[in-house]
């Protein structure tokens, strides 16, 4: 029995063990590269991303998490592959034709909040309308420079965005 658990945690990868969490429905807490430390339920596993659903809704970029932890049960192997062809930028992509009102933390520390306008290859365009001020702004966010997208409850988007 533990040489089996043995060979799967060889084979075991940090998106096989959130694809586990995920089909269980565990709580856990996730921890990222900025310092932020958040708990729920693993809602989706792409190809290069985990969407954490707990007191905010948080699509987190694989490279951005530092520990995923559970909370009162043992562990996953981990030892699944993980079987969805959506990567991180086509999830932004889809956020986007749903102009989608978003808090883009980055790995600077800073965050950046506005409507996911689209999506290239490597970079989203963020826009962001301040009324009392009449200041439109129009923010370029590398995905590599990505640590959380907060989905949560938070300020509606401003009037026209």
């Amino acid at each position: 029995m533990w040489a089996h658990l043995r060979a799967a945690a060889e084979e075991a990868t940090l998106l096989g063990v959130a694809t586990d969490l995920a089909e269980r429905s565990d709580d856990i807490w996730l921890a990222t590269r900025c310092g932020l430390r958040a708990s729920g339920r693993v809602e989706r596993v792409g190809r290069d991303f985990v969407t954490l659903l707990g007191r905010e809704r948080l699509l987190v970029p694989e490279w951005a998490i530092c520990a995923i932890g559970t909370i009162g049960q043992p562990g996953p192997t981990g030892d699944r592959q993980v079987c969805s062809s959506l990567d991180l930028r086509m999830a932004l992509a889809e956020l986007a034709e749903e102009g989608t009102f978003a808090r883009i933390r980055l790995c600077s520390g800073a965050s950046v909040d506005g409507v996911i306008a689209s999506v290239g290859e490597d970079i989203a365009r963020i826009e962001r309308v301040q009324e009392q001020e009449h200041l439109h702004q129009t923010i370029f966010v590398p995905l590599r420079a990505l640590t959380t997208v907060v989905l949560g409850p938070m300020a509606p988007p401003a009037a026209g965005l």
